[in-house]
Parts: structure tokens; sequence; C-alpha cells
């Protein structure tokens, strides 16, 4: 038998158990054992200990990652939850203002109310020299006109004057609602007979087909235009 003693052999097990002895200590520690049967145990005893310790060191980085992964899971849910209430809000925010801004076009800017007749005022109806109808209109309530629409009933033809929901008098003096305008009957018929329509027109009004002011009519002899009028319409 060695002749180092078991309280030696003891000191030097866990650097044994480690593998962080010399060589030498390790041939000194593997001969002892072989023949000390008490430290043989004391080394069991070692590994029974640390094997027990590692159960619960395991348990404990389980758990550990465990709640790491489920902060880590919170925390990428509440960032989509931020996300989608970002988007959410700003698809939201789009959308209230594309209705604000189409309210504001049908209130402002589509042309969806008829001018009534009562407002309206006719003059200086009279045939140029190149045979087109020549008249002044003017809207007497002194707000804009943006559209005459042409309505046909028939072989009648309605000058509608429109306007938006939301009246305006900008620009009313030099808009359509103030205005010299000219009508060229062939025209006017060449364009009904290229829709597949018949040509004739028996009358023209400006005003809603339900009060119209007569502009011209089949069998009326209009008066000549001025001069006045004849050099405002000879470059048009």
């Amino acid at each position: 038998m060695t002749q180092i003693s078991c309280e030696v052999i003891q000191d030097l097990l866990p650097l044994y158990y480690d593998k962080v002895c010399s060589p030498a200590s390790r041939v000194l520690v593997e001969e002892h054992l072989s023949e000390c049967a008490d430290c043989r145990e004391w080394l069991d005893q070692m590994n029974r200990d640390i094997a027990l310790t590692l159960p619960d060191t395991e348990v404990s980085l389980s758990t550990r990652q465990m709640e790491e992964n489920g902060l880590r899971r919170i925390q990428a849910s509440w960032k989509r939850s931020k996300m989608f209430a970002f988007v959410k809000g700003f698809v939201l925010a789009a959308a209230a203002c594309a209705l604000l801004y189409l309210g504001y076009l049908g209130l402002t800017e589509w042309n969806v109310t008829r001018v009534p007749s009562k407002v309206i005022q006719i003059t200086e109806v009279s045939r140029l020299q190149n045979g087109n109808i020549a008249y002044h209109v003017k809207m007497t309530d002194g707000y804009t006109v943006n559209q005459v629409k042409g309505v046909w009933a028939a072989d009648r033809l309605y000058l509608v004057p429109m306007r938006p929901l939301i009246k305006t008098r900008k620009f009313a003096d030099i808009s359509l609602a103030n205005t010299y305008d000219t009508l060229n009957l062939e025209q006017i018929r060449a364009n009904r007979k290229a829709m597949g329509k018949s040509p004739d027109v028996r009358a023209i009004y400006y005003g809603p087909p339900e009060e119209p002011i007569l502009l011209w009519e089949q069998g009326i002899e209009l008066p000549p235009a001025s001069a006045a009028l004849e050099a405002q319409f000879q470059f048009k």
C-alpha cells in the first residue's frame, strides 16, 4: 500500500475529480484508490452529491429560460399589438381624411344643383353674320356657375346651369354666371346625327326644363347682332 495518508488523498480528490491535478498526483491518487476502500467510498460519495445537485441546477436553468422566453414572447406580442394599433390608426385616419376630402369636393366642386330660372337673366339674343346665335347670360344672385349641361327632351335642347351645394361668389363676374356665348345650330345638328339621333332641333332654352327661358325656336327671326357683339366673336 502507498505511504500517502488518506487525509492527503482526500484533499486531492476534488482536484482529481475535476481533472485539474498534475499527472503525478493523479497516479498517486489512483494507486491509493486501488488499495483503499474508504477513499473509494469518499470518491463515490462525491459523485452522488454532485449528481443530486444537477437536477436542481437544470430545473433552475430551464425555469429561467422559460421565463426569459415568456418575456420575449410578451415583448414581441406587445410590439405586434403596438404596430397593429399604429397601422389601424393610420388607416382609420387616412379613411377619415379621404371622406372629409370627398365631402368637401361634393359640397364645393361637384355640380349637382340646378340654377333656378328666376335668377337667370338673358339679354342681347341676336344672330351673328356667320349664322350663330349670340346671347348674354347673367346670374342676378351673384353666385358663380361652374357648368352648363345640355339636356335633351325630344327635339328640344335645354342649357341648364349647374352649381355645387355650397355656392361661391368668387369669379362670378367673369365666369359662366356673367358671360357672352354663342350657339352653332349646324354643329348641334351634326353632333346629334353622329350620335344616331334625329338632327332636328325645334327649340333651344336656357335654364331647367321646369321653367326654361326661350333662346331660339324654329320660325323665330332673330335681330342681327350689333357691331360690338360681332367684334367680340369674330375670332371665336
